[in-house]
């Protein structure tokens, strides 16, 4: 697999350049991309890439409950069938 040195340098080299390359794409479906990094591209305007990272079982919970309120509907399906999202009405309903 690629290196989290490569996942690093790959995604500063795109930063630097104000870019995301297509390449990129594989590195938000890597399972072992780093949270920091899938949170920079659930920003993206690209509306797959951030279907991409809500799919990503390695995405936090504060980006997917963000992702599961995305303008596009199948980046929030995605978000909310990802295994490690966290409805935030069960925080708030849980028990005291």
């Amino acid at each position: 697999g690629v290196s989290l040195d490569i996942m690093y340098e790959l995604f500063d080299r795109a930063k630097s350049r104000n870019r995301t390359d297509v390449f990129l794409t594989p590195l938000v479906q890597n399972p072992k991309c780093p949270p920091d990094i899938l949170d920079e591209f659930a920003k993206s305007a690209f509306y797959l890439r951030r279907k991409y990272v809500a799919k990503n079982p390695n995405t936090s919970v504060p980006t997917l409950v963000k992702l599961s309120q995305d303008e596009h509907p199948e980046v929030r399906e995605a978000a909310i069938n990802n295994p490690s999202y966290e409805d935030p009405t069960d925080w708030a309903l849980g028990d005291w």
